[in-house]
């Protein structure tokens, strides 16, 4: 889960500790789907465990944190592998997986989520 930071040595703009790589991708991948009214898509494992959730662009391509990147070098970076399989996933199943939603972040957590998944889109070229 995500959290502000405790020590302001540590970080004096007292900016999140929000993971978008692990932990917190499907927060981000959430509010992309929303904006871009992509479908989600999260990688398993091959015992069924899910690793990350992104977007989907295309058959072949993705959207998170790292921009748009085809779904096998994704997998390739992430714990599930190469050999990880991609498939379609809804907010009900990415909670039931145990990763953070909604009800998990504060609202200036949900604020940064919201400027970071807007960048992230017009990156792509995908805002409306």
């Amino acid at each position: 889960m995500p959290r502000l930071w405790d020590d302001e040595d540590d970080n004096e703009q007292g900016a999140l500790d929000l993971n978008f790589e692990r932990g917190d991708c499907a927060i981000l991948a959430l509010r992309l789907s929303e904006i871009t009214g992509l479908p989600l898509v999260g990688l398993f494992d091959n015992r069924g465990d899910l690793h990350h959730v992104a977007v989907e662009v295309s058959r072949d391509e993705v959207l998170d944190i790292a921009g748009v990147n085809t779904k096998t070098d994704r997998a390739a970076e992430s714990q599930a592998g190469r050999l990880g399989k991609w498939r379609r996933v809804t907010a009900t199943g990415i909670a039931r997986a145990g990763l953070p939603t909604w009800d998990n972040y504060s609202e200036e957590e949900l604020d940064a989520v919201d400027d970071v998944a807007y960048q992230t889109a017009s990156g792509a070229g995908l805002t409306p």
